[in-house]
This record gives structure tokens, sequence and C-alpha cells, in this order.
């Protein structure tokens, strides 16, 4: 089912009252859905407020709705308008909102560390979206929001590749244009980075579920939130609202707790599966999965940040002896080392990095393609990666993952090496001859 468009997904479930249908939808897009509403309240309990309420409208309005959309269009432009539009219609109504608690639920939700810049883009970037065209938006939406690849934002948009990059590039630039006028300087790259990093953030556990549960009761929709619901909700002393709150996650949890395992695991063969990683999506993304390892490794080379770059690899005992040799069979002249003075003292860390830098200089690397995959074991991933270049054909390797406590490093071992250190033990034995 997760291989369905939100489209089809929509038309089972008006057609059919397929509830598992309608429970993808909501999987998939309650992040987004949260993390609007969030920004624009600042309270996690009207934001999952108002997120129920937008996927009830969508509920109530299935049979409509996906008589109107193409096969593969996506829902995420619709969904993030109805929540701008809830949200406004609530805010409206509670004019007192910046005196309210903020204490409230902080512990099932502790909000994330954010970055100086998305500190100013968050407050006004709703506001900046509602000001594109659908295309743009919508297009926005799917490679920012929801990171999805030019090729799938083509695929919903009906465009190719290329026009979906530059429908991108373009939207991008006039959000930009609107952040400078509101006094917020920011790179059209930056601003793309920022927004991928922080506008969609998880939603309580528990919650996607439970909306799929209550939005559609045995086909009949159920209305979950009101502006009399919200006023009384205000009302409400924080000690009061926390236990029920607290009461309601608790029920939630353990009454779904098979189904939010079976959305974790859907979630994560999904980022498994997915292929490509455009340069544009490489960030100092840690090393908690393989994909962010590759992500991470790859912003290092483009920055040449040679410490982050360090902490990506594992490099065994024998490899490491290897590529001291290498190092030490490079010759160097007294003027390259004081032109370059990081040859001296280099690590083996640094071998591999500055050929990977000096490579990228030259022909522009923009993306890791993954042609294949492997698992020998649990704690052991081989991915087979395409290295593509603006400048140069692409170039492919197999690159070995390993678990290492947390996190997962990419490994340098003697096999690796075996045939750059062969072809150095030959062309140091040639040097060898000729000086005799």
């Amino acid at each position: 089912m997760q291989n369905k468009s939100d489209a089809q997904l929509l038309r089972e479930y008006a057609a059919q009252h397929c509830e598992p249908a309608f429970a993808e939808i909501v999987a998939r897009h309650t992040d987004l859905v949260y993390s609007a509403a969030l920004r624009q309240t600042g309270s996690p309990e009207l934001a999952l407020e108002i997120a129920q309420s937008v996927f009830t409208d969508l509920a109530r309005k299935a049979r409509a709705l996906a008589d109107t959309l193409s096969a593969e269009a996506s829902l995420a432009g619709w969904l993030f308008r109805g929540t701008r539009f809830a949200g406004l219609k609530l805010l409206r109504d509670d004019h007192r909102r910046h005196s309210r608690e903020r204490e409230f639920m902080e512990h099932f939700n502790p909000a994330s560390e954010t970055t100086p810049d998305w500190e100013r883009v968050a407050p006004v970037l709703d506001e900046a979206m509602a000001e594109l065209g659908d295309a743009d938006h919508e297009a926005v939406l799917l490679r920012y929001f929801k990171n999805q690849d030019f090729h799938a934002v083509g695929l919903a948009l009906g465009v190719s590749d290329d026009t979906a990059q530059k429908r991108v590039s373009r939207a991008v630039e006039r959000l930009r244009e609107f952040f400078v006028k509101r006094g917020v300087t920011v790179g059209a790259s930056g601003l793309g980075v920022v927004i991928s990093a922080n506008a969609v953030q998880a939603a309580p556990i528990g919650f996607s579920a439970a909306i799929a549960t209550t939005a559609t009761l045995g086909g009949k929709v159920i209305t979950v939130a009101t502006t009399a619901t919200v006023t009384k909700a205000i009302a409400m002393t924080i000690l009061q609202k926390t236990f029920i709150a607290a009461t309601i996650l608790i029920t939630l949890t353990i009454a779904t707790s098979t189904y939010i395992a079976h959305q974790r695991n859907t979630e994560q063969l999904r980022v498994e599966n997915q292929t490509d990683f455009p340069s544009d999506s490489w960030t100092d993304s840690g090393f908690a999965t393989p994909q962010a390892a590759l992500r991470t490794r790859g912003w290092a080379v483009l920055t040449g940040n040679r410490e982050r770059f360090k902490e990506s690899l594992s490099i065994t005992d024998g490899a490491r002896n290897m590529l001291e040799q290498m190092i030490a069979a490079v010759p160097v002249s007294d003027a390259e080392k004081k032109l370059h003075p990081e040859f001296l003292n280099m690590t083996a860390e640094d071998a591999t990095l500055f050929p990977m830098m000096g490579q990228n200089k030259r022909n522009a690397f923009t993306n890791y393609h993954i042609l294949s995959r492997q698992s020998p074991s649990a704690d052991v991933k081989l991915l087979e990666v395409e290295t593509q270049m603006a400048s140069a054909p692409a170039r492919k390797e197999t690159l070995k993952f390993q678990r290492l406590g947390r996190d997962w490093k990419v490994v340098i071992d003697e096999d690796l090496l075996a045939e750059e250190f062969q072809k150095m033990q030959r062309m140091k034995s040639r040097r060898a001859k000729a000086a005799r």
C-alpha cells in the first residue's frame, strides 16, 4: 500500500471506506501537518487539535476531492493549506494565545535544537508559502518538506526531472525574496537546507494512529475539534490538561503499539529503499543510519570539514598501516609543503579525504545514487554507490557500513585498499631499480 499514490489511496477510501488506505495517508503526512500547526500556534496542544481537525475534514471531503486529483497527485499541498486555514480560524477565536502557558506537554514533545536561521525563518514560513502559486507551492512541499528527489517531484507534478528542478529553484527564490522584505536574509541554497532540516518534526507517538481511528469510525465521520471545544480547553487549568493529555497518550500508546510498530517499519523501509541523495540534500546529518552517514560524508567533502569526515570512517589497523605506507611513498617537494601545509603530518583519514575533495573541485559531485544493497549481518550493510558528477563520468564503489555503538561508519579495510597498495608497491619497486 505504501507504493500507491495519495490520490489512489484517497479514491480507495472514498469508494470503499478502506480505513487502512486512510491510515496510510495519515501516516505519510501527520508530521507535515502537525509541524505547520505548531509553527502557527506555538502550542503542542492546539497543534494536535488542528491536525486532527484537518484530517477529519479530509475524511469528510474525500469523495469530492478524489474526483479532482490526477493519478499520481500528492495531498501535501491540500493538507498544508488546510492547516493554515484551520490555524488562522483558531487564532482569530483566541486573541490571548500569546499569554498562555507554553510548558504544557513539553515532556511529551520536547522541542528540538534549531539553527539561528530557522528561528528567523519559522515565524513567517507559512505566510511566505501561502504567497506561492499552486505549482510552486506543491514543488517546494514535495522537495523540502517531504524530502523527495526531483524525479519524484516531477512525477507528482506531471513534468520532467529538469522542469521540476527549475520549478523548485524558482519557488525557493521567490520565498527568499519574501523573507528579504520581512528583514530575514537567507541565501536561496541555504534556505532550502534550513527548511529541509527543520520544517517537519515528528508528531507525538501514537497520534497518527489515533487520527486514523477517530477521524472515521465505521465509515462515519466524527467531528473532533470545534470552536467550543477549543475555548473550553483553554479555560481548563494546566494541571487538568496535563492529566487528561497524559491519560489519552498513555491509552493511545498501549492500544496502538502494534500499529505504531508497523508504521515505523514502513517508514524505515521507505528510507532504506531511497536510492538518490542529491548534493543539495547533503547536510551534517550525523551517523544514526547508513543513509545519514552517507549525507554527512558528502557534506564533509563539499565543505572540506576534515574532522567530521574523520568521524565518518572506521579504519582497520591493517588498512591504516597500508595508508601510512602509501602516504610515505608519495613524493612531496619542499615548495609543495610550504604551499600546502596539510601535506605535513597527513593522517590515514586525510589520505582518503583529499583525493575526493580534489575530484569534487574539478568535476562537481551532484548526487549519490545507490545501485544495490546487501546486509551480511544486522550490524553490517554494503551499499554499491554511484557518485554522479557534473563534468565527469560517474564513479562506482562499494561502501561497507558497520554499526559501532549507535553510529554507522564507513569501514576502510585491507581488501578495499589492496589494489591501490599493490600499485604503490610496484611503483616503489620500479623507482628502486631506476635508482640502482
